[in-house]
């Protein structure tokens, strides 16, 4: 059978690379994002389709939807990779509040608002779905300033905020509607390596058991394993896609 997913910010840097993957998988993909700006490989693939919706308003929304549900037929996976960060070329910056309130209200309502249709819309059809979370090791530790030392990177506070609280938003559904056969799972993953300076990758790298930064079809790999039914007893997890960055005991929270 040929499944069936939902990417939601499925045209960025990593849902491109996710919508690839499975579409080489024979997956039905419709990919829901706020723009056209897309990566994707459109060469009239008849398994794929890109809707435009804000996912912040139900209405918007809730037009992709139908379409998406007309075209997959059921909904074997959910995938969330859409990130809102207004304060990322800003990040030490505490002066102004709002753009840290928009980024909290942004990003918060782009994961509870498809929640509130597609949950209902699975029970109701019985569907097993996998939803996933793609969150980030910042979701779990806080960032090591030092590898940001000499460069123009850094992580902003309301990033860390946003992907913390999607992991714990995630145990929720999933303690609430695993009795049902939905799954709800999280990704933390670290740092990809695309287009960083050698200096601040080797840097990085030199902090990860691994001895590398992330690659996109780690998770790519990852986010399959998620979806298929062979995983079908992992529900409430967060797994650090990492190369071991947080089992490092300096990295550790303890609580």
């Amino acid at each position: 059978d040929i499944n069936s997913v939902i990417i939601f910010g499925g045209n960025g840097k990593i849902g491109s690379r996710i919508t690839n993957f499975l579409l080489k998988k024979s997956f039905k993909v419709v990919v829901i994002s706020r723009s056209n700006n897309s990566a994707i490989e459109l060469n009239v693939n008849k398994n794929l389709i890109h809707l435009n919706a804000d996912m912040t308003i139900q209405s918007s929304l809730d037009n992709a939807l139908s379409s998406a549900y007309d075209f997959l037929g059921d909904l074997s996976c959910v995938v969330f990779s859409s990130s809102y960060r207004p304060n990322l070329q800003n990040h030490s910056s505490f002066e102004n509040i709002t753009p840290w309130i928009d980024s909290v209200t942004k990003n918060a309502l782009s994961i509870y608002t498809p929640l509130s249709r597609l949950i209902p819309f699975a029970l109701k059809n019985k569907f097993c779905t996998s939803f996933i979370n793609i969150s980030s090791i910042y979701g779990l530790v806080a960032p090591d300033f030092t590898i940001y030392d000499g460069t123009d990177l850094g992580t902003e506070s309301d990033y860390v905020y946003n992907k913390s609280a999607s992991i714990s938003l995630f145990k929720y559904f999933a303690s609430k509607y695993g009795v049902d056969g939905l799954r709800f799972n999280s990704i933390a993953p670290g740092g990809f390596k695309d287009s960083q300076s050698e200096t601040f990758v080797n840097r990085y790298s030199s902090k990860v058991p691994t001895g590398r930064m992330a690659a996109y079809e780690d998770i790519c790999e990852l986010i399959y394993l998620l979806s298929q039914k062979s995983s079908s007893y992992l529900n409430g997890s967060c797994i650090p896609l990492d190369g071991g960055w947080t089992c490092r005991w300096k990295n550790i929270l303890v609580y």
